[in-house]
């Protein structure tokens, strides 16, 4: 993944965002090596973990960008508004 987003940076005269799903187990160094290739932003979903490992999973998101010296931005989404849940409209927000 690391090395299309890398194609891509150079490719463009743009800033990227990449997707890095959840992270791939490890944020920080997700983050970090995301920013090594070139990103600007990234976009990280939840996997419908509890909201508290969510929120440090931003967290560390945001301080591995600034450790960096990259303000990174961030697109942080939860994964229960896909359409095969199973669950209705109110039940998905029920759900978060």
């Amino acid at each position: 993944m690391l090395q299309a987003i890398g194609r891509i940076v150079t490719a463009v005269d743009l800033p990227v965002t990449a997707d890095l799903e959840s992270g791939y187990g490890d944020v920080d160094r997700t983050i970090r090596a995301a920013i090594g290739a070139g990103v600007a932003g990234a976009i990280l979903e939840d996997a419908m973990r509890p909201i508290d490992e969510s929120v440090a999973a931003v967290e560390t998101a945001v301080r591995a960008g600034a450790a960096e010296g990259v303000p990174i931005v961030l697109n942080a989404r939860t994964d229960v508004y896909l359409p095969d849940t199973g669950l209705d409209r109110v039940g998905r927000l029920d759900a978060r």
